[in-house]
């Protein structure tokens, strides 16, 4: 929900960013994860009066900073907490995207945020056996779907990577991209690939089409699902 194709950022403008939450809103979404970022204060103020709940993210990804700068994890949980703990809907603090910032290192940063904000719920990086009680306020599930009343954690519980289903970029769209965002698969390299194998670009479409109607499918089943 983050992704500007156009500017590369988010819009600083109230309107654009409510039509925006209102989308994510009429779509029986209340929740939304900023993937190893905050987002901007205007972001949270539209999203107090929409109700919508936010879950800003350390920038960690794995065990290293999504960016240049240095590593210090309780700088950068200080300046999250004390920026934007005012805003109602900042419900969660996400520790980071995947993998650990090693266990001692994540049991004190939710011990230190569960005592310098106890309104708020921590998450520790997605899952796995790092989800301890001493992490997190989470219970982790498979990642795909789940039988019917299998899943009855004593916790409220995330689903990493739920429905998770990678397909390509499709290349049709290339000339679609018109802003700071490039398309990340030209048409030339789509039938540089395929020509290695002996096939053709309208092969390719053809491939294509047939994921995203697999992906359709998958994601209407698994909602379906995780709503009973």
């Amino acid at each position: 929900h983050f992704i500007h194709p156009l500017t590369g950022i988010e819009s600083t403008d109230r309107d654009v960013i409510r039509a925006r939450i209102r989308k994510i809103r009429a779509a029986g979404f209340n929740f939304v994860r900023f993937h190893t970022r905050c987002e901007i204060p205007e972001f949270f103020e539209v999203a107090d009066e929409e109700g919508l709940m936010c879950q800003p993210e350390l920038p960690f990804y794995q065990s290293y900073p999504a960016d240049g700068f240095n590593f210090d994890p309780f700088r950068d949980a200080r300046e999250l907490r004390d920026n934007f703990r005012r805003y109602p809907s900042f419900a969660v603090y996400s520790i980071g995207n995947e993998g650990s910032l090693g266990l001692p290192c994540m049991k004190a940063l939710c011990r230190f945020l569960r005592e310098t904000d106890p309104d708020r719920l921590v998450l520790a990086q997605d899952g796995g056996r790092l989800v301890t009680p001493e992490t997190t306020d989470f219970e982790t599930t498979p990642m795909t779907v789940w039988p019917r009343g299998s899943a009855n954690p004593p916790r409220p519980f995330l689903a990493h990577e739920y429905l998770n289903l990678c397909v390509k970029a499709d290349s049709r769209l290339e000339g679609k991209f018109t802003g700071v965002w490039q398309p990340p698969v030209s048409r030339a390299a789509r039938a540089a690939w395929l020509e290695k194998f002996g096939l053709d670009l309208a092969f390719g479409d053809r491939l294509q089409n047939a994921q995203h109607a697999i992906q359709k499918y998958w994601q209407k089943y698994g909602i379906e699902a995780a709503r009973a």
